[in-house]
């Protein structure tokens, strides 16, 4: 440890020595690896002459090691009452404090050295002076059980009810640690019996946990409460049974405590004594009449956390004593099942003996068997199995899955059947199931007549029951040699696995299907109340669309199935209506923008018709624009403005000028000027050569257009807007 013949001096009391070694140049301040230092170890082991020899040398009297002791924490802590008064006298700091925060007189206090104690306090130790857990010196003397410290401590003005960081009061460390004097004391001298901590501990609840018989008959006699519960529920007859004390546990149901009470969780004393394998506790809870049935929230008896927890002797015991081997909890789980997750052999073993169901499934179907080769207990399946367990057993999700697919394989095999029976080619008929080929060269005989599909649904059927035999459970053919522990250990752990990961995936997808479900479901809704239709037709036909693609997926409920339809029906309805209105207001802005146009067109070819009917001679109405005699004009002062329509549809060109008889060519002018003439089509708006004439010579258009035209007005034909004459026989005819 690095001691110097200083040390060792000082250590044993030799002051002649020690100062023979000082004037011979020893330091004085040398320290051990601990930080103990010559004046350290002196007053540590009481020798006062050489604690005042080595101070008068020089050694520092504040020096403390590497925990934080000094001299006086050293003196105080072993009782030397003359070398802590020497130390005091000397200059030591009687306030000072190690690293846990404890000072002299609770360095004295926990040791029980009473003379210190008081001599400290009279030379002016803070009485109230706590460590950093909040531990006074009178709560650490109760806590070691120092009942002269205790009572001098209460004399000298401690306060008995201060408690530590924890809630802790000097009575309740006094209980927790068996000092049955120092409770009764504590008790006269004024502390709270019903003290209790900020979760709900009271000094009978740490008495009754830790097994102290007589701390707990004393309190209960000076009046505490023996159903003082825990903030989670749980009584000092609820701990002791937990911790297995059985003479605590008989003593609290002679002094009054409820044999029933129940944790928040539904747990009693007798299921948490049989959770810990405490069977002498369970016998004696049962004698007292305890109730063997009881289960927590969740469904769990005792029986069922006795197994869980591989306590073979309790899990006799409880059925000796009356417990239903074949209770379930909520889940469906038997004790059976719980001691097989687990992988508790020999519990398994018991219960089957014991008559428990091997066979037994929870709420999804999943036996013992399962629950042993999902967790990997190898050797609780080959027992499982040696004991009679089905190996073919399915859980319902699992045969409901293979259902599916055999329902699948049944459609598409009546299909091929049909087909055969209803004479198209095949390759011939499928192998059977056993695993035989198909003779080569055989094909289904071509008929129309009923017996083929009779043989179809005759083989459909067959296929059917097998796939249901296989489907319940029953080996095939080819495996009933193999042995059942052979079985268990090559397939089913692996089997158990691979099925736990895919269930594991299918779960995650359904969980996304069903969010994206309800997505659909909430823009399908918020459509049909109309805080989505600001964006047109268009995101509500996407809103039916995911609607729709979920439905087919069959990601809904059964309970919401209807629902659904309905929602979806309703936005099919509302998106119809919707497109209908959108195609409506497409025709009405087509037509009133056709309408400028024709105005347009109809103001300038007035004009020039009344010009020319003033040039011939004419009066009243105005003559066509053609001397050849065509449809007479509407009169000049009445509104030309009309719109086109063609087969029930209007359409409409560009916005520019429609060319009338006043800006295009005549046909015998265009004869002659062919090659150069270029004409506006009233259709398209373009510039065109290969331009026509409506047969009243108002309208011109080109040849791509007039096929159109032609199409249209074979239907309703369709109106000049000039003369406001309709137009039905409209040939294609003169070209420029």
């Amino acid at each position: 440890d690095g001691l110097t013949s200083l040390y060792a001096a000082a250590c044993n009391g030799h002051q002649e020595v020690v100062v023979k070694l000082v004037e011979l140049g020893a330091n004085i301040h040398a320290a051990t690896k601990n930080g103990c230092t010559p004046l350290y170890v002196a007053a540590r082991n009481g020798h006062q002459e050489v604690v005042v020899k080595l101070v008068e040398l020089g050694a520092k009297i504040h020096t403390a090691d590497k925990d934080g002791l000094t001299p006086l924490h050293a003196a105080a802590c072993n009782g030397h009452q003359e070398v802590v008064v020497k130390l005091v006298e000397l200059g030591a700091n009687i306030h000072a404090a190690n690293k846990d925060g404890c000072t002299p007189l609770y360095a004295a206090a926990c040791n029980g050295h009473q003379e210190v104690v008081v001599k400290l306090v009279e030379l002016g130790a803070n009485i109230h002076a706590a460590n950093k857990a909040g531990m006074t010196p009178l709560y650490v003397a109760a806590c070691n059980g120092h009942q002269e410290v205790v009572v001098k401590l209460v004399e000298l003005g401690a306060n008995i009810h201060a408690a530590d960081k924890d809630g802790l009061t000097p009575l309740y460390a006094a209980a927790c640690n068996g000092h049955q004097e120092v409770v009764v004391k504590l008790v006269e001298l004024g502390a709270n019996i019903h003290a209790a901590t900020k979760n709900g501990r009271t000094p009978l609840y740490a008495a009754a946990y830790n097994g102290h018989q007589e701390v707990v008959v004393k309190l209960v006699e000076l009046g505490a409460n023996v159903h003082a519960a825990h903030e989670a529920g749980m009584t000092p007859l609820y701990v002791a049974a937990c911790n297995g004390h059985q003479e605590v546990v008989v003593k609290l149901v002679e002094l009054g405590a409820n044999i029933h009470a129940a944790d928040k969780a539904g747990s009693t004393p007798l299921y948490v004594a049989a959770y810990n394998g405490h069977q002498e506790v369970v016998v004696k809870l049962v004698e007292l009449e305890a109730n063997v049935h009881a289960a927590d929230k969740a469904g769990r008896t005792p029986l069922h956390t006795a197994a869980c927890n591989g306590h073979q002797e309790v899990v006799v015991k409880l059925v000796e004593l009356g417990a239903n081997i074949h209770d379930a909890d909520e889940t469906g789980s038997t004790p059976l099942h719980d001691a097989a997750r687990n992988g508790h052999q020999e519990v398994v073993v018991k219960l089957v003996e014991l008559g428990a169901n091997i066979h037994t499934a929870d709420k999804d179907g999943r036996t013992p068997l399962h629950a042993a080769a999902c967790n990997g207990h190898q050797e609780v399946v080959v027992k499982l199995v040696e004991l009679g367990a089905n190996t073919y057993a399915r859980t319902e999700e699992e045969a409901e899955s293979r259902a599916n697919q055999s329902r699948r394989g049944q459609k598409g095999k009546a299909k091929v059947k049909g087909a055969k029976a209803a004479g198209q080619p095949s390759a011939g008929p499928p192998p059977a199931r056993g695993g035989g080929a198909s003779a080569p060269g055989s094909a289904a005989p071509a008929s129309t007549s009923g017996g083929g599909l009779t043989e179809a649904l005759r083989g459909v059927s067959g296929a059917a029951r097998q796939e249901t035999r296989s489907t319940l459970g029953t080996a095939p053919a080819e495996t009933a040699e193999t042995g059942p522990v052979e079985m268990a250990v090559t397939a089913d752990v692996k089997v158990a696995q691979r099925e736990k990961k895919r269930l594991k995936e299918k779960q995650r997808k359904e969980r996304q299907n069903q969010a994206k479900l309800g997505e659909a479901r909430d823009a399908m809704r918020a459509y049909l109340e109309g805080e989505g239709s600001s964006g047109g037709s268009g995101g509500l036909k996407e809103a039916v669309d995911q609607l729709q693609r979920m439905l087919r997926r069959q990601a809904s409920t059964e309970e919401h199935e209807g629902d659904l339809e309905g929602l979806l029906a309703a936005g099919t309805a509302k998106l119809e209506e919707a497109q209908k209105a959108e195609r409506a207001a497409s025709k009405s802005r087509t037509l009133e923008a056709f309408e400028e146009d024709m105005m347009r067109c109809t103001g300038a070819g007035s004009g020039d018709a009344a010009g020319s009917s003033a040039e011939h001679g004419g009066s009243g109405p105005s003559a066509g624009p053609s001397a050849q005699g065509g449809p007479s004009a509407q009169p000049s002062g009445e509104d030309t403005r009309g719109s086109v329509r063609e087969g029930g549809e209007e359409f409409r060109g560009a916005s520019a000028s429609i060319p009338t008889s006043a800006s295009v060519t005549s046909p015998s002018s265009a004869a002659a000027n062919a090659e150069d003439s270029v004409n506006v089509c009233v259709v398209c708006m373009e510039r065109r050569k290969d331009t026509l004439f409506m047969p009243c010579k108002h309208m011109c258009t080109c040849t791509e257009c007039a096929v159109q035209l032609e199409k249209r007005k074979k239907k309703e034909g369709f109106m000049c807007p000039v003369c406001r004459v309709a137009v039905k026989d409209y040939v294609p005819g003169i070209f420029m």
